[in-house]
């Protein structure tokens, strides 16, 4: 990181690595809620029901959020890029402005 951030950032400017990044820290965060919620999911005893009424479907719905983020969109960014460069391969880069071919 300091070599991209020596070569991108002005002279004068400085950048400091703080070693986590914010998707790591929400993944973690997200983890947690997950297995906190297990003992209500799998609860025995009084009031039984409605912890689990309450517990399983946020369960699941965090669990399907964080599989479909880990799998749909990454799967989404590739379909989307690979569409780009083929339009951009089939149309040319125009300037959207003037409808003038930008290269000419």
């Amino acid at each position: 990181m300091a070599e991209v951030s020596a070569t991108a950032l002005p002279p004068g400017c400085t950048f400091e690595w703080t070693g986590s990044a914010y998707q790591e820290v929400r993944v973690g965060g997200q983890t947690a809620i997950i297995l906190g919620l297990l003992p209500l999911v799998f609860a025995n005893g009084a009031s039984m029901i409605a912890r689990r009424d309450i517990a399983t479907p946020v369960f699941v719905g965090m669990t399907a959020a964080s599989t479909l983020g880990i799998f749909l969109i990454p799967m989404l960014y590739v379909t989307f890029q690979t569409l780009r460069e083929r339009m951009k391969h089939r149309f040319g880069k125009r300037n959207p402005a003037h409808g003038v071919d930008a290269n000419a």
